[in-house]
């Protein structure tokens, strides 16, 4: 039987924006998926880690050492993660390349193969963003007009009419979602990027905007 390898670096040396992604990637595949019920516990872990990562990222696009700081730690518990999943990977494929390839995952020395063309995600489109009536809570509604090639979607916000930089750490996995965890009493504003195969992404749409009770 051949011995198939994952390539790692593809996330130990990724950004810590893509390595989120990456790890959504994954999860998107694998999360609750028979085929991978072996390694439920060390997805479902991946998963912990995961959102927790995405908290750490969005708190510590306010600033402060301690913030960054637990970001950076978060950071080593998800790449900890996707290790210990990588290692269960390769041992339960039993040589099967599409087993690897079908999680997200790109084998040493080889392209990720896939059914599908590699294409650039488009813009999401028809955006509607509004209250769910509950504090600090919003409802985000789209159309993907490829959605076969995407994989999530970022979301980043500020307050509106203030000076500051987008944040980032939110991710969508299909066209409508609850988003929680916004500032409240404010008004927000909000771009996307569709998230694809190979790191393609679409460009940031233009800003919606939207009241937070």
């Amino acid at each position: 039987m051949v011995v198939l390898k994952i390539k790692r670096t593809v996330y130990t040396r990724a950004t810590q924006d893509a390595i989120a992604k990456y790890a959504r990637k994954v999860l998107s595949k694998t999360f609750e998926n028979p085929t991978y019920a072996k390694m439920a516990e060390a997805i479902a872990d991946l998963k912990e880690k995961s959102d927790t990562y995405d908290a750490a990222l969005l708190a510590a696009a306010e600033g402060g050492t301690g913030l960054v700081a637990k970001k950076n730690q978060a950071k080593k518990m998800l790449i900890a993660a996707l290790d210990s999943l990588v290692n269960l990977a390769e041992v339960y494929c039993e040589g099967s390349e599409d087993y690897i390839t079908d999680m997200g995952f790109t084998l040493r020395g080889k392209e990720r193969r896939s059914r599908l063309p590699l294409i650039a995600p488009m813009e999401p489109v028809s955006i509607v963003v509004e209250s769910t009536g509950r504090a600090g809570e919003l409802r985000v509604r789209f159309v993907l007009p490829n959605k076969e090639h995407v994989v999530n979607v970022a979301v980043e916000d500020r307050i509106a009419n203030v000076d500051v930089p987008f944040q980032n750490g939110r991710y969508m996995d299909g066209e409508d979602m609850i988003l929680k965890g916004f500032p409240q009493l404010k008004m927000i504003e909000l771009r996307f990027k569709a998230l694809g195969r190979e790191f393609l992404t679409s460009e940031w749409t233009t800003s919606v905007f939207a009241p937070v009770l």
